[in-house]
């Protein structure tokens, strides 16, 4: 699906764009509807963050299926694939959990460059 030069198609930005509205509609659904609890290092984490993360990690599988994702809920280990994706899939649990209105979707494509990552 990728191109040689690693750039997203634009079939490809539309199932992003498809995949971050559904992913926003959940959370904005689940908004001040939901409970938080503490993950191992103290902070907390949602059942909207876990659902988010899973399905922002399945969506970019079918999207770009040769690119990896270092998600914030998943492994913490960066894929050695040549393009991959950095996902806090609720980037603000904080203020989500507690009502206030200020949280995002954080998503960054990083590709490497000789043998080095750039921001993509």
């Amino acid at each position: 699906m990728n191109n040689s030069s690693n750039q997203l198609n634009e079939e490809q930005l539309n199932e992003l764009n498809n995949l971050f509205n559904s992913i926003s509609d959940r959370q904005l659904k689940d908004f001040g509807n939901i409970t938080a609890s503490n993950k191992a290092d103290g902070s907390l984490i949602t059942s909207c963050d876990i659902w988010s993360d899973q399905t922002i990690v399945e969506g970019l599988s079918k999207i770009a299926p040769n690119e990896g994702v270092l998600s914030e809920e998943g492994e913490k280990i960066v894929p050695h694939n040549d393009a991959y994706w950095v996902v806090d899939p609720l980037d603000g649990t904080t203020n989500f959990a507690a009502g206030i209105p200020y949280w995002s979707i954080s998503i960054a494509r990083f590709v490497k460059v000789n043998h080095k990552p750039h921001f993509s």
